[in-house]
């Protein structure tokens, strides 16, 4: 048979290393403006703990690790018969235990910065501190799932050497999660509208200052891009599983986070 041996690999290991170089530059950008305005605060504080700290690059080596080690990009047919998917697994479980802490603490970032912007409203200041309690519970319980997914936890990249083992459905878990990230950005979206509403400005100026506070809409259209491919990729698994880029999209996700948090210098 005339088999195809084209290869994505290549793609994927771009798309996986072109965020993280560019989260860096774009929180050296915001902390430069920050030092000219001396205006430093807990919000910056949470957003250097996600981009600059072990947490992120971290995630970017084990994710190129993964691309590597799980032939991703390649046809199933290509793949050498010496693939060890016990390693690959257990690096694409380490991926999945960073990702959700960075995507907490960016949005933590963003809530804390609007923190700083409501003055004396405390209607708001109730609204932000509801959701940053909340961000921190849904991050915690989702670490908490993806930590346990199986018991004993080897079964996740070594299926076959407990084939007794307890599993969750861990494509519907992360759709899940998924689901309640995008309802939550959507309420930190409103949330500068409701801060500037009121403002004595003229109305340009306030459409303007709106749209710069707003752009978590990024973080809300990712993440509904991830949502809708995920749950495509789990109703119906191709058989030639590999040869996809979808592996990077949580990568593309967390790198346009950094950039939303990072665009109200």
């Amino acid at each position: 048979a005339n088999l195809d041996h084209s290869n994505l690999q290549g793609k994927a290991i771009g798309i996986t290393f072109a965020f993280p170089a560019l989260a860096p530059i774009a929180v050296g950008l915001r902390f430069y403006s920050r030092s000219l305005t001396r205006t430093f605060g807990a919000d910056d504080l949470t957003l250097c703990v996600a981009a600059i700290s072990v947490l992120y690059w971290a995630e970017t080596f084990i994710t190129y690790r993964v691309i590597k080690l799980g032939y991703i990009g390649y046809h199933v047919w290509d793949i050498p018969k010496t693939y060890d998917g016990q390693l690959a697994g257990k690096y694409g479980y380490a991926t999945e235990l960073i990702y959700v802490p960075i995507l907490g603490l960016i949005k933590m970032s963003i809530l804390l910065f609007l923190l700083r912007l409501t003055g004396q409203k405390q209607v708001v200041k109730k609204a932000i501190w509801t959701l940053l309690i909340l961000n921190g519970l849904v991050t915690c319980i989702n670490i908490f799932f993806v930590i346990f997914q199986c018991l004993p936890i080897a079964a996740v990249w070594n299926p076959t050497a407990h084939p007794n083992a307890k599993c969750i459905n861990f494509g519907k878990t992360t759709t899940a999660f998924a689901s309640i990230a995008v309802i939550t950005d959507s309420f930190v979206l409103i949330l500068p509208t409701w801060i500037v509403y009121d403002l004595h400005i003229h109305k340009p100026q306030k459409l303007m200052l709106i749209g710069i506070l707003s752009f978590s809409l990024i973080t809300v259209i990712s993440g509904l891009v991830r949502l809708v491919l995920l749950e495509a990729y789990n109703a119906s698994k191709p058989t030639d599983f590999t040869y996809t880029i979808l592996f990077t999209i949580s990568t593309i996700e967390t790198g346009l986070a950094f950039m939303a948090a990072c665009a109200p210098l």
